[in-house]
């Protein structure tokens, strides 16, 4: 596009109207999802075809030890010392009886 400033008729073919539907057709993106389009096609019939009975289980994605006793993930559980401060057992979760403030 800059060498249209110095070219005469390249600088015409610019200004005309097929360079912007040439350049709306060969946008990036645009032929990115038309290349995919087939794919994705394919791969959706494919998976309709799968085992669409069997239920998928939490404990495939993130396994049986990642629960903690309350039955919550373990990030989260506040029984379950891998909780970090969230754990009621933690020292520096305002919950627990022996919090320590650190502010004063």
């Amino acid at each position: 596009m800059a060498a249209s400033e110095h070219v005469q008729r390249l600088g015409d073919f610019y200004g005309s109207a097929a360079a912007g539907f040439l350049t709306i057709f060969f946008f990036p993106p645009l032929v990115a999802f038309i290349l995919c389009f087939g794919f994705f096609r394919e791969w959706l019939a494919a998976q309709s075809h799968a085992d669409s009975d069997a239920e998928v289980a939490d404990e495939m994605f993130l396994g049986a030890d990642s629960y903690g006793p309350s039955g919550m993930p373990c990030e989260f559980d506040p029984l379950d010392p891998r909780s970090g401060t969230l754990w009621v057992g933690n020292t520096l979760n305002p919950l627990n009886a022996a919090y320590i403030n650190r502010a004063s």
